[in-house]
């Protein structure tokens, strides 16, 4: 018996060129026992000059969920205020210790937007500035100091007895 493969290409309404359809794809993001969960994808191009069937290839969807990965739900781009490339993990660490902190949309505004518990309500959003932080910064410095020097005297208490 001759097994025969047939490939079906189409025009990418996207770009325009010759490609294999998308159509349908998923991602598994989990296993509940024996059950899987899947996000599934129905890959179709919606436009408002609609006349064709909305075929995407493989590279425009690609470069669709590339973008919408940078730019996150806002739209917006977000390389600027990505700040893996400019934080390092144990300060990114820190400031999620502290609160789940992160930076703002806005990069004029110097701020990161994180969550503390005001105790009564629970949890409520909180805006630190970068001079806010310098300040805080300084307080840990002096926080620690004080603790270095706690513990320096009571070395000493415990050498005098």
């Amino acid at each position: 018996m001759k097994t025969e493969v047939t490939t079906r290409t189409i025009t990418c309404d996207a770009c325009g060129g010759e490609c294999e359809p998308v159509g349908r794809f998923s991602v598994v993001v989990g296993h509940d026992r024996e059950f899987v969960r899947e996000i599934v994808f129905d890959v179709r191009l919606v436009s408002p000059y609609q006349t064709d069937d909305g075929d995407v290839c493989d590279a425009c969807l690609r470069k669709a969920l590339e973008y919408r990965l940078r730019t996150g739900a806002s739209g917006r781009d977000l390389k600027p205020t990505c700040w893996e490339r400019g934080v390092s993990e144990p300060a990114r660490e820190t400031m999620r210790c502290l609160g789940a902190f992160g930076p703002t949309l806005a990069e004029r505004d110097r701020e990161v937007k994180g969550w503390l518990n005001d105790g009564e309500s629970g949890a409520s959003s909180v805006y630190w500035s970068s001079g806010r932080l310098r300040a805080m910064a300084a307080h840990f410095v002096e926080v620690a100091d004080w603790l270095d020097r706690r513990a320096e005297t009571a070395d000493d208490a415990d050498r005098d007895r």
